[in-house]
C-alpha cells in the first residue's frame, strides 16, 4: 500500500501537520509540559465537512486498513491502521480516528463560525 504522504485525499494533512506539531510542542513549552514522557495509541483527525471526511476517508483506505465503523452519538466513527506511520512530535500514530462532524460543528459552520 501507498504512504500516506503520497496520497492526493490526504494532502492537506500532510501539509498541516509541520504547523500542528509546532502549535502542540508551543503549548506544551508555555505550560511546562514534557510531553516526552507521555504515550498516545491514536490520533484523531477531525474536520467540519463531512465532504472532508468523506475525502480523508476514500485517502485512507488506499494506504490502511479499516479496522471498525461504528455509531457513536449518533456520528460515524472509522479506525483505521496506517502501514506508513503518522509522526506528530514523538508519537508515530499508526491507528488513525476520523470521526464525521457532528451536529454542533455543523450548526455552527451554518451560523457562519467556519
Amino acid at each position: 500500500m501507498a504512504n500516506w504522504q503520497q496520497i492526493n485525499e490526504l494532502n492537506d494533512i500532510s501539509a498541516d501537520l509541520p504547523r500542528f506539531t509546532e502549535a502542540l510542542n508551543a503549548l506544551a513549552h508555555r505550560l511546562g509540559l514534557d510531553i516526552t514522557s507521555l504515550d498516545a495509541d491514536h490520533i484523531s483527525l477531525r474536520c467540519h465537512q463531512n465532504a472532508t471526511a468523506e475525502r480523508w476517508r476514500r485517502g485512507f483506505e488506499q494506504c490502511g486498513t479499516l479496522l471498525s465503523e461504528n455509531v457513536i452519538n449518533g456520528r460515524p466513527i472509522c479506525l483505521f491502521r496506517l502501514d506508513e506511520p503518522v509522526v506528530v512530535a514523538h508519537w508515530r500514530f499508526r491507528i488513525v480516528e476520523l470521526p464525521v462532524a457532528g451536529r454542533k460543528a455543523l450548526s455552527a459552520r451554518r451560523l457562519g463560525a467556519y
